[in-house]
Order: structure tokens, then C-alpha cells, then sequence
């Protein structure tokens, strides 16, 4: 209950009680960034997870939440219109997994000239993107999901809301940097990975260590070499 997840685990089938376990309860460590496997940079996050539950791998990765979708009629009334929608969700808990503001920023605008209408998902706490009609720090988590069902395109990074667009079948354009697609990504997805200065199994990014820490290559730093034209050429193709 002290983690900023139970809107996902409450109602779960899986889980019977949340609160407090019993004093003879198994307690079992889920840093799966911490084991062999996946520091081989060979195997995806989710099989880790489950091979530390005793499952066989490989398993089907499903993803799951525990309410039916219902659209929130105050938040959908304030989405922008346009000839499409183009949800943009630019922060993740890590700075190593994030696009330059003024890159999406860049992005947003060229966006624009088409008459996509583009609005911005996310925290309160977010840095805005200039352009984007914002709902920072206006949703919940169950609201985000269900606002995220009136995009055509979502743009993220590996966060959140590139998992939310997999759970939706949206078409998703992810920028990867400090992770790997092939860690955490979905094929459905279109990904724009550019070569790294520092090159690692499975990228930079680990739970704690340099995860909140800026990367030290300054202007070289890999996300930036992501190009704005690129991106804009991959949100337009399934908007085609």
C-alpha cells in the first residue's frame, strides 16, 4: 500500500489481499534488473519476472488492468479536434529514457501544420511540451488509460503509456535510449533505437545507480540523435 501502484492491483485476479503480509508469508524479490539474466541483455523483463515466480518461461506476456474501460465525459470534452489525434506522453521515471523537450516541442509543431491535433499525458509534475493541449496532472491513472482510447497515434518513450498503448492496440511510436526495445518493447510497435555511446547489454538505465542520474555525454547523449523528421515520418505512416 506505501508503493503507487495498487490502482493496478486492487481487484486483480491474482491477488487475493493487499496490506500487510503474515508473519510466515514467502517473500520473494522482484529486481529483476539485478539477476544474470537480465544483465545477458538476452532476455525480455517480463520473462525475468516470471522465471522469479516459478513459472516456466517462455509465458505470454499479457498485461492487464482491473476496470472496465468508461470514458470520464468532463476529460473527453476538453480533448482538442483536428484531422487525428496524436497522444504525446514525454516523461518516464528515468532522464536517461527522455527525448529533449525541445525536440517534442519541434515535433508538436510540425504536427500541427497537418492538422493533427496533438494533447499531452502525464504527471502534474511534467515539464510541458510548447503546442500540446495538456492534461498534466489532471488524470489518474484509470482516467489516462481511458483518455488515451481517443488518440489515433501515441508518441512515448519507455514508460507507462508505450505499455498502455500495447494493452490498447493503438498504434505506438517509441523512442528508446537508456533501455532496449527488445527488453521491454512490442513488435506491434514502431521503434526508433539510435546507436549508444556507451554500449551495454541492456542499456544504461538500472533500478537505482545512474537511473535518475543526467548521462554524462552531455550533446552526444543517444536520445538526442533521435531526429525529429523521423519521428513525425513514423507517427504519419499508420495516420496513411
Amino acid at each position: 500500500t506505501r508503493t503507487k501502484y495498487p490502482p493496478f492491483f486492487t481487484g486483480h485476479p491474482a491477488i487475493a489481499r493487499i496490506g500487510h503480509p503474515p508473519a510466515d508469508a514467502t517473500v520473494i524479490r522482484t529486481d529483476y534488473w539485478s539477476t544474470p539474466e537480465y544483465r545477458s541483455g538476452e532476455w525480455r523483463g517480463y520473462q525475468v519476472l516470471a522465471r522469479i515466480f516459478g513459472l516456466p518461461t517462455p509465458v505470454k506476456e499479457t498485461l492487464y488492468v482491473p476496470w472496465e474501460f468508461q470514458d470520464d465525459p468532463l476529460l473527453v470534452a476538453q480533448l482538442p479536434t483536428g484531422r487525428y489525434r496524436v497522444a504525446i506522453a514525454p516523461s518516464t521515471d528515468s532522464v536517461r529514457k527522455q527525448w529533449p523537450a525541445e525536440q517534442w516541442a519541434q515535433l508538436v509543431a510540425k504536427l500541427k501544420t497537418e492538422g493533427i491535433a496533438v494533447f499531452q499525458l502525464g504527471r502534474r509534475a511534467d515539464p510541458y511540451i510548447r503546442g500540446a493541449y495538456s492534461f498534466l496532472g489532471m488524470t489518474s491513472p484509470q482516467q489516462a488509460v481511458n483518455l488515451l482510447r481517443h488518440a489515433d497515434v501515441v508518441v512515448a518513450q519507455d514508460s507507462f503509456f508505450m505499455h498502455a498503448a500495447h494493452l490498447l492496440g493503438i498504434p505506438a511510436v517509441v523512442l528508446w535510449g537508456g533501455t532496449r526495445a527488445r527488453t521491454y518493447g512490442y513488435a506491434t510497435q514502431h521503434h526508433l533505437e539510435p546507436a549508444r555511446t556507451c554500449e551495454t547489454p541492456q542499456g544504461c538505465v538500472e533500478a537505482g545507480g545512474v537511473y535518475h542520474e543526467l548521462c554524462p555525454h552531455g550533446e552526444a547523449f543517444c536520445m538526442k540523435a533521435i531526429a525529429v523528421d523521423a519521428v513525425f515520418d513514423r507517427v504519419m505512416d499508420p495516420l496513411k
